[in-house]
Formats: C-alpha cells, structure tokens, sequence
C-alpha cells in the first residue's frame, strides 16, 4: 500500500485558479513558476503528489507536498507569481 496524501486537494478562489491557468499556458514566464503554477492545479484536481511533481517535473513530491502545505496555510497564496 501507498501512503496516505497528507493534503490532498486545494481550494482555489476563481481568480487564483484563473491565475494559475494562466501561468501554465503563457510563455514568458519564468519556468519555476510555470511548474509550481502546474503542480498545484495537479494537485487541485485530485491528482497524487508523486503524480504531480512528475507532470511539473520535479524528482520528488516534496517540494510539492512544502508548496501545497504553504498554500493550505495561506502563507503561499500566489506569493510565488
């Protein structure tokens, strides 16, 4: 068995969400971003971590796990755009 997802869905505000959509598809931006932007929207669909970080591109879910954390927690909320 696999473990438990700790944080397995985000609640994005209609702007927030529209924002990351945003990011994902825009081709100036800075490629961090684009990534993080597209983590959380995998998440945000009810995607597994690991699932996650593989289509952003990251080694592991736990920068994922640390970003969706900080997002739960209000102290993320698009801070990084």
């Amino acid at each position: 068995m696999g473990n438990a997802q700790k944080h397995p869905r985000l609640a994005f505000m209609p702007p927030e969400e529209q924002e990351l959509h945003r990011i994902v598809k825009a081709t100036s931006e800075r490629l961090d971003v684009v990534k993080r932007a597209r983590a959380l929207l995998c998440v945000q669909a009810g995607r597994p971590i690991t699932s996650a970080a593989r289509e952003a591109r990251y080694k592991s879910g736990d920068r994922i796990s640390q970003l969706v954390e900080q997002f739960n927690e209000g102290t993320a909320r698009l801070r990084f755009v």
